[in-house]
């Protein structure tokens, strides 16, 4: 997992009230299984201590910027002991070495 997803999913955890999980999919001996989709990309973990109810975290909005990429977007689901972060072009898609660019993290914090 890159910085600026530890980042986002530190976040979306976060507002969730989730914060105890952020070890468990941060843990660097989960398998990653990456699926670029063309329009953006999802970034599976597997560990049996995540929950197998589905929780969605969709809050609050995320939005990821690199130079010359119109805005991204994140949110994440917790289901059957798998984590799946979805990043999404918001009006095109990204390109597939977006992981690798210098990403920016912008959300609305309500403190």
């Amino acid at each position: 997992m890159k910085k600026f997803e530890q980042n986002v999913v530190e976040i979306l955890l976060n507002e969730a009230g989730l914060d105890e999980l952020l070890d468990i999919i941060t843990e660097k001996n989960n398998s990653e299984v990456y699926d670029y989709t063309g329009h953006g990309y999802f970034l599976e973990i597997q560990n049996d201590s995540l929950p197998v109810k589905r929780i969605v975290l969709d809050k609050p909005y995320i939005s990821g910027h690199a130079d010359g990429i119109d805005d991204t977007g994140f949110l994440a689901f917790i289901e059957h002991n798998s984590f799946t972060l979805e990043c999404h072009g918001c009006a095109e898609g990204i390109p597939e070495n977006y992981r690798e660019l210098d990403i920016d993290i912008k959300y609305a914090d309500k403190s």
